[in-house]
């Protein structure tokens, strides 16, 4: 059956905010790009997002108990299915994107969206869950209240039981590159879980050592890294498969870790990097973005962008990432796109412009040679201004850094001509 409607894509209401960063050897300007999508300004079917995926192809995904939708990027369409107008029945609980790239949806059967007609078929009935995933090999893992089960063929094994020492409550779950399943879990107990198909491993020890981290989110790195959003206090946990290793982000080591921060939801980009979204007490302004690129943090704010207040009453669901390093966040008030664009990628020869040394202590020392400047601006990596200087410069420029505090810093140089040329620096 086909659609029964087909909506228009969204009138886009633009908002900008510029920060420098500098990337491998070029001098890269980065425009933040922030969109918000609701039901007045655009053709967004409802305000209310969350459980919002990105297929292989760059459709987005999210449902309400009645209706499945899909926005096209390339047609810039919006698509509703639901029971009057496909094969699907009501009561919507999850949408999940398998190991193929494949879009499945659940209800109370699992159904399977097929491209080639705009409908979906049921792959697996009779099937009640809050979650599910299925591995490389068309093994179905779902969950249902507090345990966790694998479905092969029509065998339904129970492989993970939440009521002995809990209630525990299954929280989340994922299909490594390994083709392992791993889950979390949260009540009397907190701990990460793998499965391999037989046996049931149970990774608890740092839980047990801080009772007061809990999972409320799992995403996957790199073929070896398993990443954890702690709820209360944004915390983030990373587990190495390789090397059985823990990382641990808190206040102490990155941006988060502040008492009373809620992370509601974390996920990776296909080039690895980590994305992070927090609030205060989950709708309270400081709302912040957050990327970890393997070595340093980068805060992004929500609310600056928006101007929102604690009035507001944002309610952050969720976070997604298309191939284009598009972040879209769900809220109960609308959807939200965020884009790190990357102009003006100068591949001006190293000999052009030196700055050192890099590391650094006391002193930034900048080597115009044959070009001349109008002004620079130094940044942390939260976008906050720490020194703005504006005069004629040429030759050597050097920079005093003695006030400054420990940390990584962006600089940004404008030349005669408005070009601008950024690097980032460390002091120590």
């Amino acid at each position: 059956m086909g659609l029964k409607q087909t909506l228009t894509g969204p009138q886009m209401k633009k908002f900008l905010i510029f920060i420098i960063i500098s990337i491998s050897t070029f001098t890269t300007t980065s425009a933040q790009s922030w969109e918000m999508f609701t039901t007045e300004n655009s053709n967004l079917p409802v305000d209310y997002i969350d459980n919002l995926v990105v297929d292989s192809n760059d459709n987005l995904w999210f449902h309400t108990n009645n209706s499945i939708y899909m926005y096209n990027q390339k047609e810039d369409k919006w698509h509703e299915f639901n029971q009057g107008n496909s094969n699907l029945t009501d009561g919507f609980t999850y949408i999940s994107i398998g190991k193929d790239g494949s879009v499945y949806v659940s209800s109370n059967h699992i159904f399977k969206f097929k491209e080639n007609v705009m409908n979906f078929e049921i792959v697996e009935e009779n099937i009640k869950c809050e979650k599910f995933v299925f591995d490389e090999n068309g093994v179905l893992y779902f969950v249902n209240q507090v345990n966790v089960y694998a479905k092969e063929g029509d065998k339904i094994k129970e492989i993970y039981n939440g009521q002995t020492d809990g209630p525990n409550y299954p929280t989340d779950l994922i299909v490594d590159n390994n083709n392992l399943l791993w889950f979390s879990v949260d009540g009397f107990t907190t701990a990460l879980h793998s499965y391999d198909g037989t046996k049931l491993n149970t990774l608890d020890s740092l839980f047990n050592e801080n009772s007061r981290i809990s999972i409320k989110s799992i995403s996957l790195g790199d073929i070896s890294n398993i990443w954890l959003g702690n709820g209360d206090n944004a915390i983030v946990l990373n587990y190495n498969i390789i090397n059985e290793r823990w990382l641990y982000f808190d206040k102490n080591n990155s941006p988060l870790g502040e008492k009373g921060t809620f992370s509601k939801s974390l996920t990776n980009s296909k080039s690895g990097s980590l994305w992070v979204l927090s609030a205060l007490d989950v709708i309270s302004p400081p709302i912040s973005l957050f990327k970890y690129d393997g070595s340093d943090w980068f805060e992004y704010s929500v609310d600056k962008a928006f101007n929102i207040s604690t009035q507001d009453q944002i309610v952050l669901m969720d976070l997604a990432i298309d191939s284009k390093n598009n972040v879209w966040i769900g809220t109960n008030k609308g959807l939200i796109k965020f884009n790190e664009t990357t102009s003006n990628i100068e591949t001006k020869d190293e000999n052009d412009i030196s700055i050192y040394p890099n590391p650094t202590s006391n002193q930034l020392t900048i080597d115009l040679k044959e070009n001349q400047a109008i002004s620079y601006t130094i940044s942390d990596l939260k976008g906050n201004i720490v020194e703005n200087r504006k005069d004629n410069f040429s030759g050597q420029l050097n920079i005093d850094l003695k006030s400054f505090p420990i940390g990584t810093y962006i600089i940004e140089l404008t030349l005669t001509n408005n070009q601008k040329i950024a690097n980032k620096f460390v002091k120590e």
